[in-house]
């Protein structure tokens, strides 16, 4: 497997998308989130590849989470499990704050489909 650190608009994308699925205003606490999701990515990689350790960059700002394309609900689970598959190298981060993050925003994601609602939940 080959492991990478996404981009930042990566990551700025889904907790952008996330803070409109809940339909709040972005603060610096999404920014908080980025960091940790990008974190999560990077010690993954550097996990690894332990003789190239990426670098870790800047912290988000919520300006620049704002500033974030918006993701329609397909593009926004492929890219998040895009992330997940990413930042899944160390044994610590299943059932961390970064994949439940994750999870989450599929979750989310997933409901607002087209034909979510009316498709069966049994049969």
């Amino acid at each position: 497997m080959s492991a990478f650190v996404v981009s930042r608009e990566h990551v700025a994308a889904l907790v952008k998308y996330l803070a409109e699925v809940e339909t709040r205003e972005i603060t610096q606490t999404d920014a908080l989130k980025a960091d940790v999701l990008l974190a999560a990515n990077v010690l993954s990689v550097a996990h690894r590849y332990p003789h190239d350790i990426p670098e870790m960059e800047e912290p988000f700002t919520a300006a620049e989470i704002r500033k974030a394309r918006t993701l329609p609900a397909l593009h926004a689970i492929s890219l998040a499990q895009s992330l997940q598959y990413q930042s899944c190298e160390r044994d610590d981060y299943e059932n961390s704050v970064a994949e439940r993050w994750t999870r989450t925003l599929i979750d989310r994601a997933a409901s607002r489909l087209p034909g979510w609602d009316a498709a069966p939940w049994t049969i």
